[in-house]
């Protein structure tokens, strides 16, 4: 087990571990390159990465070797891969001659340490003494971390923009956005003013906390008007806001994701009191497997454990841990020299379970299936053999091994397909969250067969070389319904009914959206969760006369409802997107928006930045983020002492976009 000092800060990304596949050893100083940043493996062979959920395709050399794959990154999860590289041709010559001494080169690798060569590495220190802040929290793209001793933490990182935000007790909190460069480590240094986060302004006072038990849940990522906060030990979190109303999103591992509206009032701070409810999704039971060698019942140490589109080698003891939700599944067990294994394994519901897995010798009677077998034998000592299933796959014949990485999506959306059943020759196993499942199998052409529920099955056939990749689209089936919203993503529907002459909200209106219906509340809000898509609408309130349109439902929408005496509806009641709706289904972007002054070019605080349908202030340092649709957004910038500014801007994957405002 890693002690504490060596585990990732991060929560979501990749541990890859480099071994030697004959010996088991670590292979100190290998290059690692994952999702294109490059690092060496330090001492213990190992190089990490935090990295957003994805797929990424892996390369790991050691002098003349090189291994390569794919890896499947989920959130919240640290997915561990271990890579076994053969001996080089100068490893094998120099094992088979007789050694006297130690090389130099055995010293140099124990006391390697990791090279992080993209990313970013910050640097917290005292406003007035420059002493570095130890234990401070820093939260790096939507990931928290915490500093070491000298108040730093370093971070692996694709090349892109990133907001941090770097918080300490005793002192304010201080933010700002760094942009990693391709092969660059980007050194920031954080300057914290000590005393509490000053209360200048109205804003949110939050209370995080679990529903069940009512304890704070410390960690939490609250955001409001694109601020984020994380919570503190207590449950609590403050963010400085303009008067006026906000939507907030609150996440934390393990629970389910609440949203809401807040509104802040301008004398004062909103409290806001959120209760979480447990992710029964995240409630992770352990399944500890034991390989033992059926001949002497000793372990077997450095059998390749496959489980869930997991893989695991066991240790010296023969033992390996997976971490999964409650369910069935199929595992997969090989060691050199060894009958492969394979069969099925329940994990229960908030319990863990322990298997021991027998393995027979090569130079064993080939073995039986299960079903076959007369003993006795309890769920707990299971002994499985292989290639007992008629195989219709022409394997090589010169029994050189290949990997097979399987992804299930549908064809309308290309939206993942989880528990797809994949067939492969006399090979099963089901996708996981992310459609994919893979497959060692001996190089050579192999049938497939695809199924999932409320999908037409699909077929074919693959050839499977060292390293194969395969993408089944599967259509909706017959007896499922036909394309409509409901079959697609969800979004969220904000709805705000107020008076068109005064503003003010109308509390008790029937909002009917679709099949849906609810009452605004005092402050005339409601929101929906709703298949994307377009949406028929009707509003009615006492005294009103009933108005009804259209909506087309995004990934977060908004739509205001004014009334006036004749009841008709104004057009600022339509979503203001800019000249150019972005697509409901398109891919989602990030604006980062910087305001400053056009003569001197210094930053504007508390500048208000309108685009579209939302609007925030910039902070400290001038800047604001907005994560939208992509596409075409009108946009309006206003500060105290400075003239307006407006303007279109197209919004992509990840835009930068400056205003420069003119003072009065």
């Amino acid at each position: 087990m890693q002690s504490k000092a060596n585990r990732p800060t991060f929560t979501t990304g990749v541990v890859v571990t480099v071994v030697n596949e004959h010996s088991g050893a670590a292979i100190a100083g290998a290059m690692v390159k994952v999702g294109g940043v490059e690092q060496q493996s330090n001492e213990r062979g190992r190089a990490d990465y935090q990295l957003p959920t994805g797929k990424y395709r892996y390369v790991v050399s050691s002098e003349d070797q090189e291994e390569t794959g794919l890896v499947d990154v989920r959130n919240e999860q640290l997915t561990k891969l271990t890579v076994k590289l053969p001996a080089s041709a100068a490893q094998t010559a120099a094992a088979s001659e007789p050694t006297s001494q130690p090389t130099a080169t055995t010293t140099a690798n124990t006391s390697r340490k990791t090279v992080v060569s993209q990313g970013v590495a910050i640097t917290v220190v005292e406003n007035a003494t420059e002493k570095p802040i130890a234990d401070a929290n820093v939260l790096v793209g939507g990931s928290p971390f915490q500093c070491n001793s000298e108040g730093r933490v370093e971070c692996v990182l694709p090349a892109g923009k990133y907001r941090y935000v770097v918080t300490a007790e005793g002192f304010e909190e201080e933010t700002g956005l760094v942009d990693v460069v391709n092969n660059r480590l980007m050194e920031v240094t954080v300057r914290l003013a000590s005393g509490a986060p000053k209360r200048s302004m109205p804003g949110v006072n939050a209370s995080v906390r679990d529903h069940s038990t009512g304890k704070p849940i410390a960690m939490a990522l609250l955001r409001v008007g694109g601020v984020s906060q994380l919570t503190d030990e207590s449950g609590t979190a403050d963010i400085d806001l303009r008067s006026a109303k906000f939507r907030y999103t609150v996440k934390a591992h393990g629970y389910q994701q609440a949203k809401g509206i807040v509104e802040v009032p301008t004398d004062g701070q909103a409290n806001l009191d959120v209760r979480l409810d447990a992710d029964a999704m995240s409630a992770l039971s352990g399944l500890f497997v034991t390989v033992i060698d059926d001949a002497t019942d000793g372990p077997v140490a450095q059998a390749k454990v496959q489980l869930a589109g997991f893989s695991e080698l066991t240790d010296a003891s023969g033992r390996a841990e997976f971490f999964l939700p409650p369910g069935s599944y199929e595992y997969d067990v090989k060691a050199e020299g060894c009958h492969n294994a394979r069969g099925p394994v329940d994990v229960p519901k908030d319990d863990s379970i322990q298997i021991s897995i027998n393995l027979l010798t090569d130079d064993s009677p080939a073995p039986v299936s299960q079903d076959d077998d007369d003993d006795d034998d309890s769920d707990d000592d299971l002994n499985v053999g292989t290639d007992d299933t008629e195989d219709t796959a022409t394997p090589s014949t010169d029994g050189a091994m290949g990997e097979l990485f399987v992804e299930v999506v549908d064809r309308a959306v290309g939206d993942s397909i989880g528990s797809a059943k994949v067939t492969v020759g006399d090979r099963s196993g089901s996708t996981n969250d992310n459609g994919l499942v893979t497959f060692d199998l001996p190089q050579g052409s192999y049938p497939y067969t695809v199924n999932a529920p409320n999908f037409a099955s699909a077929s074919g056939t693959v050839q499977v070389t060292e390293d194969t990749d395969l993408t089944v689209e599967l259509d909706a089936g017959s007896d499922a319904a036909p394309p409509q919203p409901a079959k697609g993503p969800m979004g969220e529907l904000f709805v705000e009914v107020v008076h068109r002459a005064s503003g003010d909200p109308i509390g008790g209106a029937e909002v009917k959206v679709g099949d849906q219906t609810s009452t605004s509340n005092d402050n005339g809000l409601v929101t929906f969760d709703l298949p994307r898509g377009p949406h028929a609408y009707e509003v009615n309130a006492p005294n009103y006369t009933s108005v009804s349109g259209m909506v087309e439902v995004t990934d977060d929408t908004d739509l205001t409802v004014e009334f006036d005496a004749s009841g008709q509806e104004s057009a600022a009641s339509q979503p203001l997107a800019g000249p150019e709706s972005p697509p409901p289904d398109g891919p989602m972007g990030e604006l980062y928006v910087d305001v400053v002054d056009r003569g001197s070019g210094d930053p504007i605080t508390s500048a208000l930045f309108k685009i579209g349908s939302h609007a925030a202030e910039t902070n400290d340092n001038g800047l604001v983020t907005f994560d939208l649709p992509q596409g075409t957004y009108s946009y309006e910038a206003s500060a105290a002492n400075y003239a307006s500014a407006s303007g279109t801007v197209e919004v992509t994957d990840d835009t930068d976009l400056t205003v420069e405002l003119d003072p009065n």
